[in-house]
């Protein structure tokens, strides 16, 4: 369970800094560290692969949520002023049409 929650915080802080490809090689590496993991505790081969394909999707649906969570802080986020429509007043220049 805390490999879980370590791979959906690190999606989710992943969604800040890294584009999506950075998902490909993060999810490999998870799933394969989970598995040798669980089959190294003595689980069976099935539930092993089970148990590390659900570690490795959780980089994914964390990183989908840290990519909602921005797009509604830049949603509220008050709309920037026209900086030319500014300068334009300030500088006289053509008013646009």
């Amino acid at each position: 369970m805390q490999t879980i929650i370590i791979a959906f915080l690190i999606g989710a802080v992943a969604s800040l800094a890294f584009r999506v490809w950075a998902l490909i090689p993060l999810t490999l590496i998870i799933l394969a560290a989970a598995d040798c993991f669980r089959l190294h505790q003595g689980l069976p081969a099935l539930s092993a692969f089970g148990d590390a394909l659900l570690a490795a999707l959780a980089p994914q649906l964390g990183y989908a949520l840290g990519l909602a969570i921005a797009g509604v802080v830049l949603a509220l986020r008050a709309p920037r002023r026209d900086k030319r429509a500014h300068d334009r007043h300030v500088f006289g220049g053509p008013s646009p049409q």
